[in-house]
């Protein structure tokens, strides 16, 4: 039974961190080239029609989408790390109590 306790937490946590991750990662994605010098106007039309033109371009650009993917898997690998560490506390904890 305990083990089934420990399934739920590691799931909970999954959960509570794929939101943060995701906005980060849409956030570094829609983002527009260091080099471009064009600026942005502060009228909401104009930075519309920019976000609107720069993802249409990259809906069909392989590399742009090379670069989703990997910004994806090393999310998932931070996330799949920061678990494991969780996960070998927890039994580490619970191999201390049994000890003693």
């Amino acid at each position: 039974m305990v083990l089934m306790e420990d399934d739920n937490f590691d799931h909970r946590v999954e959960t509570q961190l794929v939101p943060n991750n995701d906005f980060l990662a849409d956030l570094l994605i829609d983002s527009p080239p260091c080099s471009s010098n064009d600026v942005v106007g502060a009228d909401s039309g104009d930075l519309h029609k920019h976000s609107q033109t720069h993802t249409d371009v990259n809906k069909d650009d392989p590399i742009a989408k090379k670069q989703r993917r990997q910004l994806r898997n090393g999310d998932a690998t931070v996330r799949s790390r920061e678990r494991k560490k969780m996960y070998v506390k927890d039994l580490e904890m619970k191999s201390r109590t049994y000890v003693n």
